[in-house]
């Protein structure tokens, strides 16, 4: 069998150019930009799950840490924004990740 090597945008785009809309919704260049728009939105998806902190539970919790971000789970609210100590502390919140300050927009990334 030959070997086949995969298509260049270019070639994708004058493909769909040649094609009338409805030959190409059901033509195997259109398939693959789908497939590969999933593979797309799939990384994405597991990129951000990577980045997510992951929850601890509120014995880990000291107050040196300072006010966190509290959680209940299933998560169906949002987070208790505080700590233990507050006067306020709805009691039920069993786990706790930091708050992270972002980065300043106007200041000069260093990427």
């Amino acid at each position: 069998m030959p070997e086949t090597k995969p298509a260049t945008d270019a070639e994708i785009a004058q493909i769909r150019a040649g094609l009338p809309y409805k030959a190409f919704l059901n033509s195997p260049a259109h398939q693959v930009m789908t497939l590969i728009a999933r593979i797309d939105a799939e990384r994405a998806r597991a990129d951000r799950l990577e980045a997510a902190p992951s929850a601890r539970p509120l014995a880990e919790w000291h107050e040196d840490y300072g006010p966190a971000l509290w959680w209940f789970f299933p998560v169906c609210e949002p987070p208790y924004v505080g700590d233990p100590r507050d006067d306020d502390w709805p009691g039920y919140h069993t786990h706790w990740t930091q708050i992270v300050c972002p980065a300043d927009p106007n200041e000069p990334s260093n990427g």
